[in-house]
C-alpha cells in the first residue's frame, strides 16, 4: 500500500521527499521505490524536549493501560466489543499531564491525538472523575504511581456514527461521504461500492518526512 501511495504521488512531491532524508542517494527526480527513499532526516527540534515532556512521554503507557483494564471490563460485560467501537472519557489527576495530553488532543495531525495511541474512535478530556462515570458503560480509576500522572480515571462508551470500512473507527463523517456519493447502501462497507464510488472513496493518507498527503488510489 506504501508503495502503491508512492508510486502516485507527483514527481516534484517524490523529490520534496527525497531530498528531505538522510540516505536516500536519489533526489533530484525522486526515488523510484518508497523502499529506496531513505529515512527522514531528524528534526533538531526532536531532540530538544524539557524534562516535562519527557516524562509526560514515560507516563503514557500507564494512561493506555487505565484504557485497556477498563475496556476489559466493558467486554467481559459484553457491552462493547474492540476498542474501535468505544468512545473514551479520560480524566487524570495531575494538571500537568492533563494540559500535556489537551496538546496532544489538539494536535490535528493524524498522529498525536489520543484516539490514535489508544486506538478507538474518540477520545474526550474532561475535569472531573464523576463526569468520567456519566453514562460510560464501563469506568475505572488507576493509580499510576507516577509523580507526572497521578491518578488516571477512564470511563468507555459506545462511539457514535457508522463504521470506516478501511480503518474500522466510528465517525458522522463516514455516513456523510457515503451520502455525498449518493449510496446509502455502502453503509454496509467498501465492497458494496461502485468502482466509481471506491474510486472517490478510497484515499490513503501518507504521513512521511512530515508532510500529510493525501492519495487517490484506482482501485477494481
Amino acid at each position: 500500500m506504501a508503495e502503491d501511495a508512492w508510486l502516485n504521488l507527483p514527481q516534484p512531491s517524490r523529490a520534496a521527499a527525497s531530498s528531505n532524508n538522510s540516505s536516500s542517494s536519489d533526489s533530484s527526480s525522486g526515488a523510484e521505490s518508497v523502499f529506496l527513499a531513505g529515512w527522514a532526516a531528524s528534526e533538531q527540534q526532536w531532540g530538544s524536549l524539557s524534562a516535562q515532556e519527557l516524562a509526560c512521554w514515560a507516563a503514557l503507557p500507564a494512561v493506555r493501560e487505565a484504557f485497556t483494564k477498563t475496556m476489559e471490563a466493558a467486554r467481559a460485560g459484553k457491552a462493547i466489543g474492540s476498542t474501535q467501537e468505544a468512545a473514551v472519557a479520560l480524566h487524570v489527576s495531575s494538571p500537568q499531564m492533563a494540559a500535556w495530553l489537551g496538546q496532544l488532543n489538539a494536535a490535528g495531525n493524524a498522529a498525536d491525538e489520543l484516539r490514535y495511541l489508544l486506538i478507538t474512535s474518540e477520545v474526550l478530556l474532561v475535569g472531573s472523575a464523576e463526569e468520567v462515570a456519566a453514562g460510560a458503560l464501563a469506568s475505572s480509576s488507576v493509580d499510576t504511581g507516577a509523580e507526572v500522572a497521578g491518578v488516571v480515571t477512564v470511563g468507555v462508551r459506545r462511539a457514535v456514527g457508522s463504521k470506516c470500512a478501511r480503518c474500522w473507527m466510528y465517525s458522522t463523517q463516514v455516513r456523510q461521504l457515503l451520502g455525498s456519493i449518493g449510496s446509502a447502501a455502502a453503509v454496509s462497507g467498501a465492497s458494496t461500492l461502485s468502482h466509481a464510488a471506491r474510486l472517490r472513496c478510497l484515499q490513503l493518507t501518507v504521513l512521511r518526512h512530515g508532510t500529510l498527503v493525501a492519495v487517490a488510489l484506482e482501485t477494481s
